[in-house]
């Protein structure tokens, strides 16, 4: 199993440097670049979800991202350090397609096989999501 763990500041320029270094690390385990866009999509939602809800940009706190290489999947976590995120995520009203905000979720869930929600030890909210691999390695696309 080949995993990568990264830690980020709550600040904007992070999910430019994140995007950066996961897109690199997917290329090195062989994802190539139309594959890796609905795994890169999913976690920009979840971290700017981690930023922006969960840590509400507070640079005193930071977010991680793990990405699990398996035989059968490509897993990836995002996780924050703010506090009621599961009350507010169970409690969130539909959005309209044309929205520009609150479909973040909704992006995860359609691209991801599997997606968890959890709340950590400190409160802190953790997107788990899980993308499926075909015979040959390669992302199968949920579309």
């Amino acid at each position: 199993m080949v995993e990568l763990k990264l830690l980020y500041d709550s600040c904007l320029e992070s999910e430019e440097q994140m995007l950066e270094e996961v897109e690199a690390f997917l290329e090195q385990i062989g994802v190539d670049f139309l594959e890796s866009r609905p795994i890169l999509v999913s976690i920009s939602e979840a971290f700017t979800n981690a930023l922006i809800h969960g840590n509400k940009q507070d640079s005193s706190k930071s977010i991680q991202v793990m990405i699990r290489l398996t035989d059968d999947t490509i897993e990836a976590e995002v996780t924050d350090e703010g506090t009621g995120a599961i009350v507010a995520i169970n409690s969130r009203q539909s959005v309209d397609e044309s929205s520009e905000n609150g479909r973040g979720m909704d992006v995860i869930e359609h691209y991801a096989k599997e997606t968890r929600l959890t709340e950590t030890e400190n409160g802190g909210l953790k997107v788990f999501m899980a993308f499926s691999r075909n015979k040959q390695g390669k992302i199968e696309s949920q579309l």
